[in-house]
């Protein structure tokens, strides 16, 4: 019998300095498209656990060099395009904001993941035109939110 599809796990993380601009990522695999760190969570995984680890993995910004601002507080899901089935049908995702302490900045050298070819500070709002079309009504809730995190 085939698995049941189901909508994975996951978490984001906006990561913003103290003017108010988030750092923007642009991905290696889409080029000009543009999106914030994310990534699954694993099993026994705390959602803010897995938040640390992934902006860790794709940015190289740890312990020392964010502070843990806010968690919204629902989950915002999104459908794959073309699933298979027995695969995931999406993904379904907890969003944090972190704050960068004094001048830390991503480093996608010193990443684990090569998951982003480059980024950029910008408003919050600046790329929301660039994220992949089947995530583009999450982010237009998250840009809010942050938006409104951020005053």
């Amino acid at each position: 019998m085939a698995k049941a599809a189901t909508f994975r796990a996951n978490v984001g993380i906006v990561v913003a300095r103290s003017d108010g601009r988030v750092a923007w990522f642009e991905r290696t695999d889409h080029p000009d498209s543009w999106q914030f760190p994310q990534g699954g969570i694993n099993r026994n995984e705390r959602p803010e656990a897995a938040a640390r680890r992934e902006l860790a993995e794709e940015t190289a910004l740890g312990e020392g060099q964010v502070e843990w601002v806010s968690e919204l507080d629902e989950w915002l899901p999104y459908a794959f395009p073309g699933t298979n089935p027995g695969s995931h049908l999406g993904q379904i995702q907890r969003w944090f904001l972190a704050r960068t302490i004094g001048d830390a900045e991503p480093d996608l050298e010193a990443a684990v993941d090569a998951e982003f070819a480059s980024w950029r500070w910008a408003e919050p709002d600046a790329l929301v035109d660039r994220v992949v079309y089947f995530k583009a009504s999450v982010y237009r809730r998250v840009v809010h939110w942050v938006s409104a995190e951020l005053g």
